[in-house]
């Protein structure tokens, strides 16, 4: 049986570019051989029926052609119309089925292919035995793109000649491009059994390895072939992809060059590259090598026509290697580079020209799925949330199971604030495809801002069990340790983000406040020193620092601390005037230093700025009270309550300033009783000092009984020393019958 197709490069079968030549046949040119011609390959005879008819002149010596496996004289080539008539000839003194089989090759090069199924039915008519008639009918069903007609074909000729590798190639070919890779290799691997010279079953399986991402049983097919057939560009482009896959962009370069040296109209070459490009962030190169690819295609359609169906899948390979469950569409191929490129522009920064491209890839193949959720991703940037949502609608109505298009709704509907529909969306991603990290990752991040702590531990767990690298899930997954008070959980997160992405500054904030909480003050300050040193303009960091610094100078009774707190407020207002939480902390401060003037005056400067911070009116109030003013300070509970009717402490300052205060015009029993009861039922009776406030103002009422009641109920309250110090002096006031009365501090 004669190979029917190009032996090296059939992985790209019937692709159909035939290039017509006159008299003098010249590399890339396709040329037929005559019935008895001689093949060799420089030491031995090659059986010709083992060469490509037709086949591509790959280099050319002389009067010697190099054509995938073997030299031809050029006396004994001619052109597709020589053949033709030739074959055409012999028709008309015997006709023989191995005849017809012939010319319905030749047909098949001129791309008629009406005329060519006319021929392989005649001989198939003539020998319903003849294997060759069914294979090159397998070759011209193939062409046309029904796979499952082609297939039946070669199975055929499969049945009527077992030993013939190129059945088992061409075979190969149908299983793949029907992405049943295990087919594939099991027939390019009996092709290689057949012909161990075989350079198009090792493209073949290669490409079925890469499918399976079996990325390096590819490479070493790949290496084969090239061994056996330096000269043809596939396996150089496969190499390349799996070195892309395998995270080697540098290799893959390498190889996608040396294809497109072999072979320059080689679009997929110019794809791969640019993919590597990419991967280096050489954005430049990788739009100039996408923009190639597409002239290609203009130029020379055929070449990736949906008649190569072959080499149109491989294509779909290329393409981010993201669903190799998905058939190529028509003309998917010619869309392909035009997605390339918008991902390069994507991640340039340009999201106008991804767009355009996106489009471009959209209108040539209305079906491309891919294309509408990477548009929609560029509307996002653009912060055209609507449009976003269109277009992932669409690929999910065009792919109902690609679970990254509900995964970037999910992102639209949170940029919506709608976060019902966006867990909705990952919780469906994950359905589909319970091994997507970035899915859980993203859910997680939603049940935490929800406040499902646990549930965002579980599903940033799972994230980084898919990707132990995710340094943001476990940020994310601290964040829930912290809410759930686990801080060594939070910290050991926290160090591990920071381990994995040394810049990722909110990860020391966050650790730096986890090391606060558990006392850790000169870690917490070291962490927020580092978040400064990255961005000394986050105000942020000085508060946290400042707070660090007064806890630990209170915790030491360090005054230098207190010092580098008030710097770092007074910093932190200087970038941003503004910043109010940062006055009232450098006003907390100043109470600690018993500079209650400057206290007073930061918290009316931050009531100032935010009327409605019914902290700063407590606080306020407090120092007041302190100073002596208590008229003011009761003043600045009640505001504080008129702000906030849940704030507990403006209820329980207040109460307590009209049970215990030194000057008898401002105490009330009534009103203190009345104020330290809402305390307690804002904090559900648990706080000790809420239950002691009101025990003070039933002592004040007289009304000593409760008041040891309520007294003793806080006592059991008490969990600090000093509380149950408190606890028991008042009492043992409250049961000799005598109220409690607050001091001045001087």
């Amino acid at each position: 049986m004669r190979a029917l197709v190009p032996a090296a490069c059939a992985l790209f079968l019937i692709t159909n570019s035939t290039t017509a030549y006159t008299t003098d046949p010249q590399i890339g040119d396709t040329v037929f051989w005559k019935d008895g011609a001689k093949a060799h390959d420089g030491n031995r005879a090659i059986d010709i029926n083992l060469v490509p008819f037709p086949a591509t002149v790959e280099a050319v010596n002389g009067n010697w052609l190099w054509v995938g496996r073997a030299w031809l004289n050029k006396r004994d080539v001619q052109t597709a119309d020589q053949a033709l008539a030739d074959v055409s000839g012999k028709l008309l003194g015997r006709a023989s089925p191995s005849a017809y089989a012939k010319r319905a090759i030749v047909w098949l090069a001129k791309e008629d292919f009406p005329k060519a199924l006319a021929d392989c039915d005649q001989a198939i008519g003539l020998d319903p035995k003849f294997a060759e008639a069914y294979y090159a009918r397998g070759n011209v069903w193939f062409t046309e793109g029904d796979i499952v007609k082609a297939s039946r074909d070669f199975s055929e000729a499969i049945s009527l000649d077992p030993k013939n590798a190129l059945s088992h190639l061409n075979r190969g070919h149908t299983w793949l491009a029907k992405w049943d890779c295990d087919r594939a290799i099991e027939d390019y691997s009996k092709c290689i059994r057949l012909d161990a010279n075989s350079a198009a079953g090792y493209v073949g399986r290669a490409a079925a390895h890469f499918t399976k991402r079996e990325f390096g049983k590819a490479t070493k097919d790949c290496t084969q072939a090239i061994k056996l057939d330096p000269k043809c560009a596939a396996p150089y482009v496969i190499r390349g992809s799996a070195s892309f896959a395998q995270g080697a962009p540098d290799e893959a370069i390498k190889d996608a060059t040396k294809a497109i040296s072999l072979d320059p109209q080689f679009g997929s070459a110019y794809i791969v590259r640019g993919l590597a490009h990419m991967a280096n962030r050489d954005y430049d190169n990788a739009i100039e090598d996408y923009g190639e690819a597409i002239r290609i295609n203009r130029e020379d359609h055929r070449s990736y026509s949906n008649r190569g169906v072959a080499r149109n899948s491989f294509g779909e390979l290329f393409n981010g290697f993201q669903d190799f469950s998905q058939r190529a569409a028509a003309d998917r191929s010619d869309a392909i580079p035009y997605f390339d490129r918008g991902i390069a522009w994507d991640d340039k920064g340009n999201a106008d020209q991804a767009i355009a491209d996106y489009t471009e890839a959209i209108r040539i193949d209305p079906t491309y799925a891919h294309a509408y959720v990477n548009r929609g991703c560029a509307w996002e940037t653009k912060g055209d949330v609507e449009k976003a949502i269109q277009d992932y609608n669409e690929a999910i109505r065009l792919a109902p199971d690609d679970a990254r298009a509900y995964n970037n709704r999910g992102l639209a509907w949170v940029a919506k604030k709608d976060q019902d529909r966006a867990i909705d969306d990952y919780t469906t991603a994950l359905k589909i495809d319970s091994r997507y990290a970035k899915a859980y990752f993203n859910r997680g991040l939603e049940f935490e801002k929800r406040g499902d702590h646990d549930a965002a531990i579980r599903d940033c767990t799972s994230a980084i069990n898919l990707e132990p690298n995710n340094a943001a899930a476990y940020r994310i997954r601290g964040d829930a340790w912290c809410k759930n008070r686990q801080l060594d959980n939070a910290i050991r997160d926290y160090t591990e983000a920071i381990k994995l992405d040394p810049k990722r500054v909110s990860a020391y904030g966050t650790r730096g406040w986890a090391f606060g909480e558990k006392g850790d003050y000169d870690a917490a300050i070291k962490d927020y020193t580092e978040v400064i040193r990255f961005d000394p303009t986050l105000i942020h960091a000085y508060f946290n620092r400042a707070t660090a610094f007064y806890d630990r100078g209170v915790a030491r009774n360090v005054n230098k601390d207190l010092e580098a707190a008030i710097e770092d407020y007074t910093e932190a207002v200087r970038i941003d005037p503004q910043f109010a939480r940062a006055i009232v902390g450098r006003a907390h401060v100043w109470c600690k230093k018993n500079e209650f003037d400057k206290a007073v005056a930061d918290y009316s400067l931050a009531i100032e700025i935010d009327p409605t911070d019914a902290l700063a009116y407590n606080n306020r109030g407090l120092v007041r009270s302190t100073k002596g003013e208590f008229d003011k300070a009761l003043e600045d509970y009640a505001q504080g309550i008129r702000i906030d009717p849940t704030h507990s402490s403006c209820f329980r300052r207040l109460a307590w300033l009209r049970a215990t205060c030194p000057d008898p015009q401002f105490r009330n029993g009534d009103e203190a009783i009345l104020m330290a009861t809402k305390s307690c039922e804002l904090t559900g009776w648990k706080g000790f000092y809420d239950l002691d406030i009101l025990a003070a103002a039933y002592a004040e009422k007289g009304d000593f009984e409760n008041a040891v009641q309520w007294e003793s109920k806080a006592l059991e309250l008490a969990t600090e020393e000093t509380e149950k110090q408190v606890g028991r002096e008042r009492l043992e006031l409250y049961t000799a019958g005598k109220p409690y009365r607050d001091q001045i501090k001087k």
